[in-house]
């Protein structure tokens, strides 16, 4: 089992039903290939957990490298997991730039799941995931 937690930013800010789209194609290629993950949008800037088999995962991410849809990818984590920490999604998103996060479906799921969490048992993926919705005052 891998993860890659990566950065990015969009070319230009993406309305929602563009994001959607995205969202919809990934969460049916990310179910076909057992990939978990979330994905984070605000303002044209992302946040990506990506977990599953390493061969697959790095596919993924290298066709993600390559979309002209972003540019400025910094990969924070690509290194070996015992369990996902997103297991429970094909693909969590949020995206904090349409809706108030009390109005985002599953956007309290996924501030439960890393704030309530034990500090000494914290995945890498999920102490990034909550140091970035703090960093925006999401949480």
């Amino acid at each position: 089992m891998h993860h890659i937690v990566y950065a990015s930013s969009s070319y230009k800010i993406l309305p929602t039903e563009e994001l959607n789209g995205i969202l919809e194609i990934a969460r049916r290629a990310n179910s076909a290939n057992k990939i978990t993950g979330m994905l984070l949008y605000k303002d044209g800037n992302f946040l990506h957990v990506l977990e599953g088999e390493k061969s697959i995962i790095l596919s993924c991410y290298n066709q993600i490298f390559d979309d002209p849809r972003h540019h400025g990818i910094i990969t924070l984590l690509n290194e070996p997991i015992t369990t996902r920490s997103f297991q429970d999604w094909s693909m969590a998103f949020i995206s904090y730039d349409d809706l108030s996060k009390t109005e985002q479906t599953g956007f309290s799921d996924v501030i439960a799941l890393v704030n309530n969490v034990d500090d000494e048992t914290i995945s890498n993926s999920q102490l990034i995931v909550r140091s970035y919705l703090k960093g925006l005052m999401m949480i």
